[in-house]
């Protein structure tokens, strides 16, 4: 007996091993752009998959279930875009699965939302939905609630049959639902975490309230429900079976690395483990770069000593990354000229003086006779002629042309010198080594405006008593009337107020600026009254 349970669980775990995944969201973007249809929602490829760090990979997991692959599909708050994927092969009882992960449930709805089941039909209409499984808030802090009505239709009007359970934001759950159409009224069941492998168990709970009937088995679809968000789902399962949803991953799994770029050499960082090889990944873990074929760790560098990018085949290097002073290619014939290597090009020099004829020339990594790697001669018949000279524009004619202008050529262009520097060519007072004088120009193109003036402060003197009022301002040269290098005026509409000046007692001005009327320290006598009586007297004097 025990022999043949060991080899009936073997067939078991073979056969769930190679169940297929309905949608494990192995794709980029928008579901509507990869096998999925919008049937409702004002904006079509709202619905879109997560490519973040999860359980395994950017994948939901759940342990014992056969392993993830690809990415995850998320509900949003505020979208609005209903999709469904359509299915065959189903009739009478349907089964589908699939993982759940709610990041945040205080944001639910409080009285719940259906968001995935069986659709009745496919395409851009449907509007008969089985076998609906609901979301919403839990009574404690961060929970939720699940809960599956089989259809609509009847009196009273059919609600779900919610789990009491509360299950904690954050938990991966593995969802089940049966939904049996060969019944009167239909009968959808819900299973919350069962087993992978296990034999069917008994529904968590049931419903058959709908009355309505349900023709057939056509798509499973996704809705964004008012109140639903933060709801994360994947793995996919639909089938007629319960081991075709529920298929255990294998007893003895491998992991396997991704191979993106087809070099034979996997990434270490991203990963799946399963019994056969998978599509796309291999065994190796040692590529340091997945995104170049080329770069690996049996790639060969060349020494590149002259840094021109090319290599000396004859000092190789195994390397996974590019090494300093490395390079791909191997090909220089000469490692300590820069100037040297294949794509040097030489000038046929027929007049043998040193500069080569630029409209004659060859590539090569070796220099051929009578050639030079020169090729500015403007005359190769003549060895007189190859002086090759730079000419500037000089527009102001200060004996200094604009850089921007310059020309290199066997004869002097009219109106051009063979100096350049100049950095404004319409100011003959700016040149390079130019005299820098007071008017806020670089006038010698240095970079620096006015450097080695004197600087003075002046002030406004608005009464020419020769004191001014106010900060004052730095220049360079003598602004004229109106301004003296002395300050501390304190009334400069009054040219009797000034620093030092006499102060008329008592006028209510103070003219020499020492903050009072008067003298600053000066006290003066109060007013006395007497009154005299003489005697003898026949009255007060």
């Amino acid at each position: 007996m025990l022999k043949i349970y060991i080899s009936s669980l073997a067939i078991l775990a073979c056969t769930f091993l190679f169940a297929q995944t309905f949608e494990s969201f192995n794709f980029d973007g928008a579901l509507n752009a990869n096998g999925w249809t919008t049937h409702s929602g004002a904006v079509p490829g709202q619905f879109q998959v997560l490519t973040t760090p999860s359980n395994s990979g950017s994948s939901l997991s759940y342990s014992g279930l056969q392993n993830s692959i690809g990415n995850r599909a998320i509900f949003i708050a505020g979208n609005t875009e209903d999709v469904n994927k359509a299915i065959s092969g189903i009739s009478g009882v349907g089964y589908l699965s699939f993982l759940m992960n709610v990041t945040n449930a205080d944001t639910l709805s409080t009285t719940g939302v259906h968001f995935i089941g069986f659709g009745g039909a496919a395409g851009t209409s449907l509007a008969a939905f089985a076998g609906r499984v609901y979301v919403k808030k839990g009574l404690s802090p961060n929970t939720f609630q699940l809960g599956i009505l089989n259809y609509t239709g009847g009196t009273p009007s059919p609600t779900p049959n919610y789990l009491l359970t509360e299950f904690p934001a954050g938990t991966t759950l593995l969802v089940v639902i049966k939904l049996n159409n060969t019944t009167s009224p239909i009968q959808a069941s819900l299973f919350v975490n069962p087993v992978p492998g296990s034999t069917e168990p008994i529904s968590t709970i049931e419903s058959s309230l709908g009355t309505s009937i349900f023709n057939s088995f056509a798509s499973v679809y996704l809705r964004h429900g008012t109140g639903i968000r933060n709801v994360e789902i994947d793995e996919i399962r639909v089938g007629s079976s319960w081991e075709s949803v529920t298929p255990i991953s294998c007893l003895n799994p491998i992991t396997y690395y991704q191979d993106f770029d087809n070099d034979g050499f996997g990434n270490s960082d991203v990963t799946q483990s399963d019994c056969n090889p998978i599509s796309g990944f291999v065994l190796d873990n040692s590529d340091c770069n997945d995104n170049n074929a080329a770069l690996n760790v049996v790639t060969t560098w060349y020494q590149d000593s002259d840094g021109d990018g090319f290599g000396n085949a004859n000092n190789p290097l195994l390397s996974c990354t590019l090494p300093l002073g490395y390079t791909s290619n191997n090909t220089d014939c000469n490692d300590n000229d820069s100037l040297i290597n294949p794509l040097t090009t030489w000038f046929i020099d027929a007049d043998l003086d040193g500069f080569g004829n630029p409209n004659n020339f060859v590539t090569s990594c070796l220099q051929p006779p009578g050639s030079s790697i020169n090729g500015l001669d403007c005359d190769d018949t003549n060895s007189q002629l190859n002086l090759v000279v730079g000419y500037y524009v000089d527009a102001d004619g200060d004996g200094f042309g604009d850089d921007a202008t310059g020309v290199v050529t066997c004869a002097q262009p009219a109106n051009t010198v063979t100096i350049g520097g100049d950095c404004d060519d319409a100011d003959s007072t700016v040149y390079p080594g130019a005299i820098e004088l007071c008017d806020g120009i670089d006038n010698n193109c240095n970079s620096s405006i006015d450097e080695g003036l004197i600087f003075n402060t002046y002030f406004v003197d608005a009464d020419n008593d020769f004191f001014g009022t106010g900060a004052g301002e730095s220049l360079c040269e003598d602004p004229g009337v109106g301004y003296v290098l002395m300050g501390g005026d304190c009334d400069d509409n009054n040219p009797n107020a000034y620093p030092g000046a006499t102060d008329v007692l008592d006028n209510g001005i103070d003219e020499n600026c020492d903050g009072v009327d008067n003298y600053v320290g000066l006290t003066e006598a109060a007013a006395i009254t007497m009154v005299l009586t003489p005697n003898p007297s026949v009255g007060d004097v």
